[in-house]
């Protein structure tokens, strides 16, 4: 397996690997990408892509897996079935950063509100924004209908993104009518 270019990912990022592989392949041959675990082992590695190829000199664009912890000796390797074996890693080690935690839908879920209602958005504390209007303070007040989105990024730069459509009904015309007497 070739060297990866960038050694820094997000949960959730994808990885190109180049594999430059020499020999004879069967042609029912099935090779598969694997990852290591997090100190970069492989004696359970996850598989994280599989195909089969007639000629040994491609790139492939593979999702990190859900579920992995974060860490910094990840490793990647390719190991072909017909016929059996395995390919040196990639050489260097791979950090895979946490994203921000944060709960489901931390902006809240779409809401229609009184005509003239002021809305405050909180993103969590502690973290970088960016509003859909390019700010970047934790809070953004909300006075008009739209669609509102922030970017939250950590200090590795892993982001995760909400937004909140906000609509508003107006005041209905309400009236009583003229005053009036009423005598029995």
């Amino acid at each position: 397996t070739a060297p990866i270019s960038a050694l820094q990912y997000c949960l959730g990022d994808s990885i190109t690997v180049k594999d430059t592989l020499f020999g004879t392949f069967n042609p029912n041959n099935m090779f598969t990408i694997q990852l290591s675990d997090v100190n970069g082992g492989f004696t359970n590695p996850m598989i994280i892509a599989g195909y089969t190829l007639n000629n040994s000199d491609s790139s492939f664009r593979v999702a990190l897996p859900p579920g992995i912890l974060p860490g910094n000796k990840y490793r990647i390797r390719v190991v072909s079935s017909s016929p059996i074996a395995t390919y040196i890693d990639n050489g260097q080690d791979i950090t895979i950063n946490a994203l921000p935690v944060l709960t489901k839908d931390f902006l809240g879920k779409d809401t229609t509100l009184c005509n003239a209602a002021i809305l405050t958005l909180q993103a969590p504390a502690g973290l970088q924004y960016r509003w859909q209007d390019n700010s970047a303070n934790d809070q953004y007040l909300v006075n008009t209908a739209g669609n509102y989105s922030v970017i939250v990024s950590n200090a590795f730069g892993c982001f995760v993104k909400d937004s909140i459509l906000v609509s508003y009904n107006s005041i209905p015309d309400f009236t009583l009518g003229n005053d009036t007497s009423v005598c029995t």
